[in-house]
């Protein structure tokens, strides 16, 4: 499945994206077949609030995602990367995942991050990588986050939280997409009232 690379231009209204990720390939499940790929997403984000919440991806991929932010945007969104599908007893012991992720606010960079994932390779393993984990989630959120807001998020369990000039990271590393969900949606939740004045209403398609 690709995603399209023309860019999407968010206007007044907020918004919500989600892309579908196809599961197959040659990560999880040892295959010849090739390494399965996304086209670079691109979203320009004018004068709204911008949702980007994908599904769990399952089989790792090559794929990129850019946020292009005007002056008053602002952008709260995560990831969640599942290596291997452990529930059947599959592990990511072959193929790559390459992730670049880029958010610009009217052409300034804040976040950049690239990395390349190798099936069966050392990171995976190492302490300073994975450290056995098979589950990691990002998630992003553009605005300034009040002291008494970040404290809050930051009692959130299993989740690593990094303050930036503008942008708030928080990392999950762990073994399950289901706690990573959890531990994220209490992340949004605190996030959504201090960064738009907006109560925190969950989609219904995220209890499906």
């Amino acid at each position: 499945m690709t995603i399209t690379s023309a860019p999407l231009r968010i206007g007044a209204v907020a918004a919500l994206a989600a892309a579908i990720v196809g599961c197959g390939g040659s990560s999880a499940t040892p295959s010849p077949t090739p390494e399965p790929t996304l086209a670079p997403a691109a979203f320009v984000v004018e004068a709204s609030e911008f949702k980007f919440v994908p599904p769990e991806l399952t089989i790792p991929a090559t794929g990129s995602t850019t946020i292009e932010l005007a002056a008053g945007a602002r952008y709260l969104g995560w990831e969640i990367l599942c290596l291997g599908r452990t529930g059947s007893g599959e592990r990511f012991t072959r193929g790559a995942c390459n992730i670049a992720t880029e958010i610009r606010r009217e052409g300034k960079l804040l976040w950049l991050e690239r990395g390349r994932i190798e099936g069966g390779g050392e990171l995976l393993a190492s302490p300073a990588g994975f450290g056995g984990r098979t589950v990691c989630a990002t998630l992003l959120a553009t605005g300034e986050i009040d002291t008494e807001c970040l404290a809050e998020c930051r009692r959130v369990p299993d989740v690593a939280l990094t303050r930036l000039p503008g942008l708030l990271v928080a990392r999950y590393l762990g073994d399950s997409s289901e706690a990573a969900k959890r531990c994220l949606v209490r992340i949004w939740s605190l996030l959504r009232p201090a960064l738009i004045g907006r109560a925190a209403v969950e989609p219904r398609i995220w209890s499906t």
